[in-house]
């Protein structure tokens, strides 16, 4: 279903001149080759579930990630200590780090 969501999504990224420049702007500003779009698409068309779980694998390091949490500190602060993602630390709206 998402492989052929992203297929879709691409005829709609050529209506409008705008949108054709931004599709472009990649190619033009890496010197990727002309045929670029078309190599997307079939590389898309032939990836496997498997291979997206390798990728994933090998990317996605959920040890680094940094999450970022915007809320009410009286009733939600505490309750981050128990999702087991680290010490919560609390910045302020500069975000210089507070007590």
């Amino acid at each position: 279903m998402v492989k052929s969501t992203l297929l879709k999504s691409f005829s709609g990224k050529f209506e409008t001149l705008m949108q054709l420049a931004g599709m472009l702007q990649p190619v033009v500003m890496y010197n990727l080759p002309t045929d670029y779009v078309a190599k997307l698409q079939s590389e898309i068309q032939k990836m496997t579930t498997d291979d997206v779980k390798k990728l994933a694998q090998k990317y996605i390091q959920p040890e680094k990630f940094v999450y970022v949490i915007v809320g009410d500190m009286t009733t939600q602060f505490d309750k981050l200590k128990d999702l087991g993602l680290g010490e919560p630390i609390l910045l302020d709206k500069e975000g210089k780090l507070t007590k």
